[in-house]
């Protein structure tokens, strides 16, 4: 199966926890069916297992997609971008 695949699609839209790729995949449209090839869906424990076992492979390949983007001049390393989200805070005494 490509869990590989899988993984770099729900990165991409935001989803990085195993529990959140397997609710996603369990709820989700024809994009997961169609990465796994129709085939059976994994459970947490799966991904989890295959993350562990695949860790390098993973990094080199996120490692890799920033290193094209900076050679072709994609992507710029010079700015930092800081969240301004504003919560409010429940700081009751009681």
């Amino acid at each position: 199966m490509n869990y590989l695949g899988f993984i770099v699609w729900g990165v991409l839209n935001g989803i990085t926890s195993n529990r959140g790729l397997e609710n996603w995949l369990k709820n989700n449209d024809e994009t997961c069916n169609y990465i796994l090839n129709n085939k059976k869906k994994p459970s947490k424990s799966t991904i989890t297992r295959f993350k562990n076992s695949n860790m390098f492979l993973i990094e080199e390949l996120f490692r890799y997609t920033v290193n094209l983007g900076v050679k072709y001049d994609l992507i710029g390393l010079e700015h930092i971008a800081i969240d301004g989200t504003i919560l409010k805070a429940n700081a009751n005494k009681f």
